[in-house]
């Protein structure tokens, strides 16, 4: 298999599905990321062509999405930690050959790098790609979001990404690791407090469907820049719909996330 991309295009990639930044740990916050494999879908039997990066675990999807002509449909899977160093020193048109071995080069420099068999939660992406390339695509208007036939999200809002990148990062001086969002009639909320007593809360007005609350974990916002809008959704985190994950997505990047769970100890 071969793709040829821009070198600025390709770091960016392998950076946003890599999602360096601030997980929650046995005591606050910690520096981490998703982890160091990626998995590369080439998608040729879409009116949605194109290269897919992806990255997840048992609780987190991410894709990047990179507009191409594909002329059949194709996947690898890289460490893109370590080819993301090699990209810090090459520019231009770089060319990535996939076989045996990964081979990539660019005008004046070549390399080559290990091609891995499989990507630690294979299935999951598989699945969760599968369900949102063409689906989860930003849009100005709102509406419910069908992930699969028993998992519906009815409340949205459609939203600035820096809005979404100060709601994070300002829920993160509590060092808690735990934030609450809030859809509303008229905007989104994000809370986040600590066993001390500590407590942010922080509000956006846009436009929304719905009502509906749920809490979660890890640098949601680390995955989308720029100055674009995202939509997200969820429902709320009990009853029938409790477990149900959150959904955001920029018009070529999108997020899954399960809900915080706390256990209980006896």
């Amino acid at each position: 298999m071969e793709l040829v991309l821009d070198s600025k295009v390709l770091s960016k990639a392998f950076s946003t599905v890599e999602m360096k930044g601030k997980y929650l740990g046995d005591n606050g916050l910690v520096n981490s990321s998703l982890g160091d494999f990626v998995k590369v879908f080439a998608i040729a039997d879409s009116w949605r062509t194109g290269y897919y990066f992806c990255n997840g675990n048992n609780q987190t999807f991410v894709s990047y999405y990179v507009p191409a002509i594909v002329e059949e449909d194709d996947d690898f899977v890289l460490n893109g930690v370590l080819l993301s160093k090699h990209l810090k020193n090459m520019q231009g048109e770089i060319t990535l050959n996939v076989d045996d071995v990964c081979s990539i080069q660019s005008d004046r420099k070549s390399l080559s790098v290990p091609v891995a068999l499989i990507h630690p939660y294979e299935q999951a992406l598989n699945t969760w790609l599968k369900l949102t390339y063409e689906n989860c695509i930003y849009t100005e208007e709102l509406g419910q979001l069908e992930l699969r036939r028993n998992i519906t999200l009815t409340n949205g809002v459609d939203l600035e990404i820096s809005d979404l990148r100060d709601a994070i990062t300002t829920c993160e001086n509590v060092n808690s690791g735990i934030y609450t969002l809030g859809i509303n009639n008229g905007g989104i909320k994000f809370m986040s407090s600590d066993d001390s007593g500590g407590h942010i809360h922080t509000s956006y007005d846009c436009d929304s469907i719905g009502e509906s609350t749920i809490s979660i974990t890890s640098p949601l916002h680390k995955a989308f820049s720029g100055n674009g809008k995202v939509n997200i959704y969820f429902n709320n985190d009990w009853g029938e719909t409790q477990g149900q994950p959150l959904v955001i997505y920029s018009s070529n990047v999108c997020l899954i996330r399960a809900p915080y769970v706390q256990l209980e100890v006896e």
